[in-house]
């Protein structure tokens, strides 16, 4: 039997909405943000979540469009 705690289900819903939104799902976590505000979480919690999301995956979008203009030998 597994003695390990499992992780406290807002920290789960918390992950839920960030890969969401990092990978451009089309629900962008939106169930996950509705059970994490019927939780309580603070939304400053929760602003800090989608601003760390949307870093990931802008960051994430610009190394992407760099190496292909790369690859591509395009000029801007």
């Amino acid at each position: 039997m597994n003695e390990r705690p499992e992780l406290h289900s807002t920290i789960v819903a918390m992950i839920s909405l960030a890969s969401g939104i990092a990978s451009r799902h089309p629900d962008m976590g939106l169930c996950q943000l509705k059970k994490l505000r019927e939780a309580g979480v603070p939304e400053h919690q929760i602003a800090t979540v989608v601003e760390v999301a949307r870093h990931i995956r802008d960051e994430a979008a610009r190394k992407l469009d760099a190496a292909f203009d790369e690859k591509a030998q395009l000029d801007q």
